[in-house]
């Protein structure tokens, strides 16, 4: 009797065990599901290394509805390299944005110039610009223009852009400036800015750029007077400026700004300046603007 039951009592404390496994391997299973599908849920789509998911971090896919942009906004694209990320040709709605900008067959020649602060800066590197010339400086504004030298050269930028014969003339002055506390100081150099390349290229037709747009971030810190509505205030002044000066003015802020007024923080590295999407889509408003 006494063994009976000692047999009884084995085989339960075995299937106890056999039991016991096989919840702890469920539980287990399950666990791990769960860590899986976390990890999962926050992967970044088919990106091939590390190299690659930082140069496409700040890019937006093209979506064609409010709908996919709102579910779609974090998403990266899937880009090979760093040089093609800088180099390959978008199109022209390769951004997220409300304001669809058409195709055109404008290239820039060597009859074009760009003159301006460093949002010009990233032009010729990302070859954005054919074959045209940019004339730009980091920090540069309307009253250093005059006397502002490229590296290493001996003459002011201005005299030599005015030294060749351009056809036209593209220039971007205004995000340094809009924390001036005297905008008539801003028009003044501005005014003289322009009414100097005519006298010296009186054929060549030039073209004001409209300040661009910043990222809400950037404004929210407040810095250096950064806001929305000061870049609307010296966009009029210089939208007041092309008109009293026989100059075109460009809105290209429209064409870079989203719903709310803003830049996409993936637009931008630092709240100002561009990324390569984003310069793709300015310069395809600039040739859509002079059509």
């Amino acid at each position: 009797m006494k063994k009976s039951f000692a047999v009884v009592f084995a085989i339960s404390i075995l299937l106890s065990f056999v039991a016991c496994g096989k919840e702890n391997t469920e539980t287990s299973s399950k666990i791990q599901s769960k860590t899986e599908s976390k990890i999962s849920s926050n992967a970044e789509p088919n990106l091939e290394s590390k190299a690659e998911s930082k140069i496409s971090s700040n890019a937006k896919p093209n979506l064609e509805s409010k709908a996919e942009s709102k579910i779609s906004s974090n998403a990266e694209p899937n880009l090979e390299s760093k040089a093609e990320s800088k180099h390959d040709k978008l199109s022209a709605n390769s951004v997220s944005n409300k304001t669809k900008i058409p195709e055109t067959n404008i290239t820039f020649d060597s009859n074009y110039a760009f003159l301006g602060n460093s949002l010009f800066g990233d032009l010729d590197e990302y070859e954005l610009v054919d074959n045209a010339d940019v004339y730009s400086y980091i920090g540069m504004n309307v009253a250093t223009v005059f006397d502002q030298k490229l590296d290493k050269h001996k003459k002011p930028m201005l005299d030599e852009m005015l030294s060749k014969d351009y056809k036209t003339i593209f220039i971007m002055f205004g995000m340094n400036e809009v924390g001036w506390s005297y905008p008539d100081i801003f028009t003044d150099d501005y005014a003289e800015l322009v009414d100097e390349i005519h006298s010296k290229l009186p054929d060549a037709k030039i073209y004001l750029l409209s300040i661009t747009p910043i990222t809400q971030s950037l404004e929210a810190k407040g810095e250096d007077g950064m806001n929305s509505e000061a870049i609307a205030k010296f966009n009029k002044l210089i939208q007041k400026v092309a008109k009293e000066h026989n100059a075109s003015y460009l809105n290209v802020n429209s064409y870079l700004k989203n719903e709310y007024g803003f830049l996409d923080e993936n637009d931008s590295p630092d709240g100002c300046h561009l990324q390569p999407n984003a310069y793709l889509r300015m310069v395809n408003a600039i040739k859509y603007l002079i059509l």
